[in-house]
């Protein structure tokens, strides 16, 4: 577990960029200003979920990816 926590997960959605370490910690959100425009604040709202969303699964797979060759065949451990 110690390897993925050390790792960063990012996930890019149109203008907007998400990194996270595997504690699940948001390290940063890159929104890119010129793509922007005034009247795009609900969509920005979207895109943010759905890339938060997206670099919190890429997170689980890869825990579950590299825990599963340990927790196979031990039903109920997660």
């Amino acid at each position: 577990k110690g390897k993925i926590d050390a790792m960063e997960f990012v996930c890019t959605k149109s203008f907007v960029t998400v990194k996270a370490n595997g504690k699940k910690i948001i390290t940063s959100i890159n929104i890119d200003n010129d793509s922007l425009e005034k009247d795009d604040v609900e969509m920005l709202q979207d895109l943010l979920l759905v890339a938060i969303n997206d670099v919190m699964k890429q997170i689980d797979d890869e825990t579950e990816k590299q825990l599963g060759k340990y927790t196979q065949g031990m039903p109920g451990l997660f």
